[in-house]
């Protein structure tokens, strides 16, 4: 289990660091915590020791900050994954949302595309996300 343990923890996070180098040529410089970094899956007192272990290495966590709701048994059509998104995000200059890529989320990769449209309609504008990025999310 990930977060059974900080050692737990710092292993699964040295196998992914090494897969993503060998993959990708260079190693991660961006985490997210599954379940996010604020994770009701540890306890308070471990996921600060999980913060650390994480900035430690050198990699700058982010998390959501707006949440489409694509993760329930329920299917919802794409545009109320959208307005979900909306919602949460409360016109937020940085809007990072949480979508999910499991069986169950049939819509989101629809949904994922008109909320682009409609950010882009609004005036945002999209950019990768790098450690440089001030925005961190509590």
């Amino acid at each position: 289990r990930l977060y059974a343990s900080l050692e737990a923890f710092s292993a699964d996070l040295s196998k992914i660091c090494a897969l993503i180098e060998e993959q990708c040529g260079a190693p991660p410089a961006l985490y997210r915590f599954p379940g996010g970094s604020r994770t009701t899956l540890a306890p308070a007192w471990l996921r600060e020791k999980l913060v650390e272990e994480v900035e430690g290495r050198g990699l700058t966590y982010f998390d959501w900050n707006a949440v489409s709701g694509d993760d329930t048994r329920t299917v919802y059509p794409a545009e109320t994954l959208v307005e979900n998104v909306l919602r949460d995000a409360n016109g937020a200059d940085v809007i990072v949302p949480l979508f999910h890529d499991f069986p169950v989320a049939k819509t989101t990769a629809e949904a994922a595309g008109l909320l682009i449209d409609r950010l882009r309609g609004a005036g945002y504008c999209f950019d990768v996300l790098t450690p440089e990025v001030e925005m961190r999310f509590p």
